[in-house]
């Protein structure tokens, strides 16, 4: 169905793909596997015309074409939806299925044919989505299957879909997987990009994993082990959490001492009722369905949401912020879930985003230049952020998404807190960067301080915290600790089913 042969892509004297060669046969859904950096996103661009590449050939039905455009790759029969939408927010569901192909008659659009033509479209796929909505006003999951409806509307052969669960739940996913089973069944043929692993197995049929720009292992999805993938992605093993650290993690939790951080019957317009206690050493999950209230209960310990009632006490005194700013003078740091615009300052330099929490702390003392390159200089290598030529001078927008990530960490660290909120800290980065975070987390409990943790991800949860709070349509419906932690328990609770 589609074949590369030899793909390289250079750019200047730095070679970013490397003879990659792949195969996709028809109705099957192959995964592209790999951490960011290792050339998934340059690969699939030279497949969809958006770039092209500097040696190699694309065949498509046994034969050789040239995709040096997009809309020769759509001529060709290849379509793709990137993690990035592209969807106007404003326009409704209907007009952005024909956006660009608007039916005309004597140079008037028929917005009768449009309508018609959008239900049809996703008639045919079996979705339901209110055709005269704005689409900024659709659950993401939705946008993503107008998306997806927009990009099959003229029915592909081959589909690229770039990351497109990144920032959904379970739930939502298994809506857009559904979806893909459907358009398999019609003959599509799909390259999945994901960094779960569990989606993978979910949907795809076979795999190609890249590292450094190079393909290291391929096979039959079914014949792939967990573990094997992680190691071909990785170029190691990766490695287990330390018994020793778990032991000394879960003798200082013992519930002796004054509480980090003291919760009772916190309220905002759309939490209530919520009450927990957290020590120093202690990482506590927040868990529940999309929409039930976790972001918004991290934004309200931290001033970002206001409160309506209860109370919140810091190592014994009360604590009542109105700002994230006061948070942090407080000794409570943030990691708010969009890095993208409300975790990094994208004007910035690396060195300067690290200093900023440090900078609000310390006002109106300024920090000098040199101390705050040596600060980043210590979080670079401590949390192996990587770097244009490792430097920190370099501007955050070079980085990659996992590396962007860990600069937001730092920024919160770089401020000595005692409390850190990190609200779905793992979200759209590959596996190795998630590793490394999770490997952070456990570190900063390890120092004594005490963790916050909310995630979409069960297994997140269950592997990092000692106890969990699970919430439902606002509510908190359970606060889990020790064995009760596992995701038979979490889901009961996060679905209402038990309160």
């Amino acid at each position: 169905m589609l074949e590369t042969i030899g793909l390289t892509k250079r750019y200047g004297a730095v070679t970013v793909l490397s003879d990659v060669s792949l195969q996709l046969g028809r109705s099957s859904v192959l995964a592209l596997v790999g951490e960011n950096g290792a050339g998934k996103s340059t690969l699939l661009k030279i497949i969809s015309g958006a770039v092209s590449g500097d040696g190699g050939r694309i065949r498509i039905n046994s034969e050789d074409v040239s995709l040096d455009s997009p809309s020769s790759a759509n001529s060709a029969g290849v379509a793709t939806v990137y993690q990035e939408l592209s969807l106007q927010p404003d326009m409704t569901v209907a007009e952005n299925l024909f956006l660009g192909d608007y039916p005309r008659r004597a140079g008037l659009i028929e917005w009768k044919s449009v309508r018609r033509g959008a239900a049809a479209s996703l008639d045919e796929l079996g979705v339901q989505v209110p055709l005269d909505t704005a689409v900024g006003r659709l659950s993401l999951a939705e946008q993503y299957i107008v998306e997806i409806a927009k990009a099959v509307r003229h029915q592909p052969s081959i589909l690229i879909l770039d990351e497109p669960t990144a920032a959904l739940d379970a739930d939502d996913s298994e809506r857009i997987f559904r979806l893909m089973d459907d358009l398999k069944a019609r003959g599509t043929s799909m390259i999945f990009v994901s960094h779960r692993l569990s989606e993978l197995y979910r949907v795809a049929d076979s795999f190609v994993v890249l590292r450094d720009g190079r393909e290291v292992a391929s096979g039959r999805m079914e014949d792939a082990a967990p573990d094997d993938l992680v190691a071909n992605m990785l170029g190691r093993r990766a490695q287990a959490t330390s018994p020793a650290r778990d032991a000394a993690r879960s003798a200082r939790v013992t519930p002796t001492g004054t509480y980090a951080l003291e919760v009772r019957d916190l309220a905002t317009q759309q939490v209530n009722g919520v009450s927990f206690s957290g020590r120093a050493g202690q990482v506590i999950g927040v868990a529940g369905l999309r929409g039930s209230g976790q972001s918004d209960l991290c934004r309200a310990l931290v001033g970002a949401e206001p409160l309506t009632g209860g109370t919140m006490k810091i190592q014994g005194q009360d604590y009542r912020p109105r700002t994230p700013s006061q948070a942090l003078r407080s000794g409570v740091a943030f990691v708010p879930v969009d890095r993208k615009t409300q975790g990094i300052f994208a004007n910035l330099s690396v060195a300067q985003n690290i200093s900023m929490c440090q900078t609000v702390k310390t006002a109106p003392r300024v920090i000098a230049r040199g101390d705050e390159r040596r600060i980043a200089e210590a979080y670079r290598d401590s949390l192996s952020i990587k770097l244009p030529e490792g430097r920190v001078e370099s501007s955050i927008t070079a980085l990659s998404g996992g590396n962007q990530q860990k600069v937001v960490l730092a920024k919160c660290l770089a401020s000595a807190p005692s409390v850190v909120v990190l609200s779905e800290p793992t979200r759209g980065v590959d596996i190795s960067a998630k590793m490394q975070i999770h490997t952070v987390i456990k570190q900063l409990a390890d120092e004594g301080m005490c963790v916050i943790v909310s995630s979409p991800e069960i297994e997140e949860l269950t592997s990092l915290c000692s106890s969990v709070v699970v919430m439902h349509r606002g509510e908190m419906t359970a606060y889990l600790e020790a064995d009760e932690i596992n995701e038979h328990n979490i889901l009961r609770f996060a679905s209402g089913t038990e309160s």
